[in-house]
């Protein structure tokens, strides 16, 4: 009976080292990859550990070195690409408004009623959409160029976006007309 003991001592004292020199490895291994700090390190400790119990923190990293990068690209795509990778992550809804917040000046740079309705169409309750539906509420009134479109668009908006133009626009409607009354 000493040997079968003996034996099963042995066993469990290697398998005991062969526990040790894994966990050693992957505790090594994972101070390595925190060292590199990178998405590709990152990547590469969780598909050698998946089931390591650093491998979720390894997947947050990724993500957050991702969220950096996004960042620093600053770019439709960019935030795009965050937003079908990590719908559910904590930096998703950042990544939504910063989105939003180029398409607005994508819009306001254009200045086309298309622009805008498109803009509209795809962000209706956003925080740029009453600033959307007055550019393109203005818009018609520069296209009408009527001595009612501007009234009517100062006694909507008496002090918006645009008043000094439309009161300009009046001024020049109205000496246009005394001018031509002569």
């Amino acid at each position: 009976m000493t040997l079968k003991r003996s034996i099963m001592c042995a066993v469990a004292v290697m398998l005991a080292c062969v526990l040790i020199a894994g966990c050693s490895k992957t505790e090594s291994d994972w101070k390595k990859t925190i060292g590199q700090d990178t998405v590709e390190a990152y990547k590469q400790f969780v598909e050698k550990y998946p089931s390591s119990k650093y491998a979720g923190m390894a997947n947050k990293k990724i993500e957050e070195l991702k969220w950096r990068a996004t960042l620093k690209d600053n770019t439709n795509s960019g935030y795009l690409t965050f937003i079908n990778n990590y719908p559910k992550s904590r930096y998703t809804p950042e990544a939504r408004m910063r989105l939003e917040s180029l398409e607005w000046k994508e819009a306001l740079a254009a200045n086309t009623k298309e622009t805008y309705e498109k803009f509209l169409k795809k962000y209706p309750k956003a925080r740029h959409t009453n600033a959307a539906r007055m550019e393109l509420e203005w818009l018609s009134v520069v296209e009408a160029n009527t001595k009612e479109a501007y009234e009517a668009f100062l006694k909507k908006n008496p002090r918006g976006a645009h008043t000094v133009e439309a009161n300009q626009k009046l001024s020049e409607l109205g000496a246009v007309r005394k001018a031509a009354k002569k």
